[in-house]
């Protein structure tokens, strides 16, 4: 199951419904971040596809970049859904 099969999973369930506006913003961007992350990559074997190996410096620095800050939003954005889930009990 991939990241985008999980998100419209949430999406189809009403899971959304259960998030506030900033929760929903933060993890959109995440799972928008990984997805253009994983688009250079193989998803069988997790290597970088053949048809991106000579992408150019900036294309590079663009994916750290984009690593990085799904580093950063993915931590935040788990602690955001868990204080959802904590007052959702």
């Amino acid at each position: 199951m991939s990241m985008a099969d999980v998100w419209e999973a949430t999406k189809r369930s009403g899971g959304l419904n259960l998030l506030d506006v900033r929760t929903f913003v933060k993890v959109a961007d995440f799972y928008n971040d990984v997805s253009q992350m994983l688009a250079f990559y193989d998803a069988r074997t997790g290597a970088r596809r053949q048809d991106v190996r000579r992408l150019y410096y900036y294309d590079l620095e663009a994916l750290t970049n984009i690593s990085k800050r799904c580093a950063a939003d993915g931590d935040s954005a788990i602690m955001m859904l868990n204080r959802v889930r904590r007052s959702q009990m």
